[in-house]
């Protein structure tokens, strides 16, 4: 179970942050898109001023942007291309809480995935306000989830 939810996690956080296939094209993008900045979608290839844009607009209140720059560090690996790496771990974790913070209730989702293991209480009822609160089938399904699922807070 714990694979196939976090696929349809991850799915579900590529299609509310609009990206497609092609995101993935980290090192080849084409300078065009790369111009298109921060609301060209492309947040596998962030530019530093595609970030800083996203950078602006999320501290000006804009949740899907926090949200996309947590998924450059949290999918993509940061500005150096690292998955998986503590310093881009702890940025995706910065950015999911600031957008959840401003509302973004797949950022609320995988924020209180992420926390689980060190504050469980706290991400337990990050997840319970989610199954109360949420209109959103996915979300409300993710939320429940993982609130039956015992390695919320036992995983390392």
């Amino acid at each position: 179970m714990g694979t196939r939810f976090l696929f349809g996690l991850l799915t579900l956080s590529v299609a509310v942050c609009g990206c497609d296939g092609n995101s993935f094209k980290h090192a080849e993008q084409s300078r065009a898109d790369l111009e298109g900045g921060a609301d060209s979608g492309t947040i596998f290839a962030l530019t530093p001023e595609a970030r800083k844009a996203l950078e602006h607009a999320a501290n000006q209140g804009d949740s899907e942007a926090a949200f996309k720059i947590a998924m450059h560090y949290g999918i993509a690996g940061g500005d150096r291309g690292i998955a998986g790496d503590q310093k881009n771990s702890i940025e995706e974790e910065r950015w999911l809480k600031r957008s959840a913070e401003l509302g973004n209730e797949t950022a609320e989702l995988n924020w209180a995935v992420k926390l689980g293991p060190r504050n469980c209480a706290l991400a337990r009822k990050t997840l319970e306000g989610l199954v109360k609160d949420s209109a959103d089938k996915a979300i409300l399904e993710g939320a429940q989830s993982w609130l039956e699922n015992s390695s919320l807070c036992d995983r390392n």
